[in-house]
């Protein structure tokens, strides 16, 4: 008999799977693959013991450990346990699983793969988390792939739509002006940053309208004068246009 009666059908909106270390590194994208960390389980009640064992055996529970959970039939929700649960990070014995416990459908959900994605550190750099949020939902994609009675769920990281253009900005004190000062830098820095962040395609800078100083800098610097935004500024109770100028990648 079945966990889940047979005169309707269940569905089963909450069921997880248990990535083994190797989860987003597997289906990253080849340049990303050495920067993609392992899958933690640090906040999972799952020992490092554990996991070596299963990795030892190429990513596959013991044929006895499988024995015993295929006869536990109706009860096998209530003793088959995260790593070491019928299904648990394999696809084809997650269908056994869901033979065993009569449900008609099953949302599938990652469990600690999602940490580096989401991870609120700042450190991570944004093509790492859209690169491992691909690895996970072509993992997960593949996991489902050969039952339709699974169905993965895809993570996407929160879109950072200007993350390919970045913003400079400088200061200089008074005694030092017309030195040139601020012009080596700003070509230094948009040097520095175009040559150390391959993503980056556009640096941009706003000046208020009446500091053609600052202009004459960013000109000087290989920027182009864009678009003069009216009365986007408000400064010391006064309201004024910024000029916006952008250097692009060539």
């Amino acid at each position: 008999m079945a966990y889940a009666p047979a005169d309707r059908p269940f569905y089963d909106a909450d069921s997880h799977i248990m990535e083994l270390p190797d989860f987003l590194q597997k289906y990253a994208d080849p340049d990303l693959r050495k920067e993609i960390p392992a899958v933690s389980y640090g906040a999972s009640l799952v020992t490092d013991e554990e996991v070596a064992e299963i990795m030892a055996r190429g990513g596959r529970h013991s044929e006895e450990h499988l024995a015993e959970l295929l006869g536990l039939g109706d009860r096998l929700i209530e003793v088959s346990k995260e790593i070491q649960a019928l299904g648990a990070f394999d696809g084809r014995e997650r269908s056994k699983a869901v033979d065993m416990l009569g449900f008609k459908k099953q949302l599938v959900f990652a469990t600690h793969s999602v940490a580096m994605p989401f991870s609120p550190s700042s450190k991570i750099a944004p093509r790492l988390r859209y690169g491992a949020a691909r690895a996970h939902n072509r993992h997960l994609a593949d996991f489902c792939s050969h039952d339709n009675r699974l169905m993965g769920v895809a993570i996407v990281p929160l879109e950072d739509v200007h993350r390919r253009a970045a913003d400079v900005g400088y200061f200089v004190a008074e005694p030092f002006w017309g030195r040139g000062i601020a012009t080596e830098a700003v070509r230094g820095i948009s040097a520095y940053a175009f040559d150390t962040f391959p993503e980056l395609v556009r640096i941009q800078a706003g000046v208020f309208e009446w500091n053609p100083a600052s202009m004459r800098v960013l000109l000087k610097a290989g920027y182009e004068r864009e678009a003069v935004l009216r009365q986007s500024v408000w400064k010391d109770g006064t309201l004024m246009d910024s000029v916006q100028y952008a250097k692009l990648r060539r």
